[in-house]
């Protein structure tokens, strides 16, 4: 199963890095010399913002019988029993963000030419970036 995973997300990792498109392949193809998890769970999660995902949407790999995370299978940025922050994303002048900031930097962009274009009376650009977005 392992083996036929990476091989459809691969060239998707590549896309954003080839050396950790190369690690996972090399811990999780037939035949590998050697696998880790960290590694291969690592080279995803560096990868993560590029392939616009977020360590909430991956999650971990739950031990409901203790009822927390594997060891060293926790949502990146969490702890074990599922506390913490996710580092998924790049800290902005030192705050880490828990969204995509960008998705409300953009709506805020829309609202400032919004406001410009009713300034100028621009009926026809504010309902063109109200229904279609200009930013976002």
């Amino acid at each position: 199963e392992g083996a036929i995973f990476a091989a459809a997300i691969v060239p998707r990792v590549y896309h954003c890095s080839n050396a950790d498109g190369d690690t996972i392949m090399n811990h999780m193809k037939i035949g590998a010399s050697s696998t880790s998890f960290a590694a291969v769970k690592a080279a995803f999660e560096k990868n993560y913002a590029c392939m616009n995902i977020t360590c909430q949407e991956v999650g971990g790999i739950w031990n409901a019988a203790e009822n927390k995370y594997y060891a060293g299978a926790d949502p990146c940025g969490q702890l074990a029993d599922g506390t913490g922050v996710s580092t998924s994303r790049p800290a902005i002048a030192g705050y880490q963000p828990g969204s995509k900031v960008t998705d409300h930097n953009a709506l805020d962009l829309d609202q400032k030419a919004i406001e410009l274009a009713l300034g100028r009376l621009d009926y026809a650009t504010v309902s063109k970036i109200y229904s279609e977005g200009g930013n976002s």
